[in-house]
C-alpha cells in the first residue's frame, strides 16, 4: 500500500453501520462495484467505485431484510460465466446460498448450496 484514498467524509451516523465489505462487477462499469451489507440487513451496490468518491447506490435488499443474518458475505465467479457477479452468503445458522448473476436489477435467484447445520 502506498496512499490512502478517502472517499467518503468521516462520519458518526453512517458508515459505522456497515457491517460487511466485498467487491464485484455487478453493473458492466469499467471498476468494481462496491457492495455494502449494512447491520440492519440492507444491502447496496455503489457502482463502478474510483477514487474520486462515492457513486450513487442500488438497494438490493431492505432495512430489516432477511440479510442482517448473514454472517459471510463474498463476491466473485463462481459459476460457469466468468464475470464476479455472483455472491456468496453464510449465513448466522451455518447454511450457505449463492446468488448468481447479480445485477443492477437485484437479485435473481438463490441457490442453497448447505443446509443449516
Amino acid at each position: 500500500m502506498k496512499k490512502q484514498t478517502q472517499i467518503v467524509a468521516k462520519s458518526t451516523t453512517t458508515w459505522p453501520f456497515a457491517e460487511q465489505l466485498t467487491t464485484g462487477s455487478f453493473t458492466g462499469k469499467s471498476t468494481d462495484d462496491l457492495l455494502v451489507r449494512w447491520i440492519d440487513g440492507e444491502t447496496t451496490i455503489y457502482p463502478g467505485l474510483t477514487g474520486r468518491g462515492l457513486p450513487g447506490e442500488i438497494k438490493l435488499r431492505p432495512r430489516n431484510s432477511e440479510w442482517k443474518d448473514a454472517a459471510v458475505v463474498a463476491a466473485g465467479a463462481f459459476t460457469a460465466n466468468t464475470t464476479a457477479n455472483d455472491i456468496l452468503v453464510r449465513w448466522s445458522d451455518g447454511h450457505v446460498s449463492l446468488f448468481p448473476g447479480v445485477d443492477a436489477n437485484g437479485l435473481h435467484d438463490q441457490i442453497h448450496v448447505t443446509p443449516a447445520g
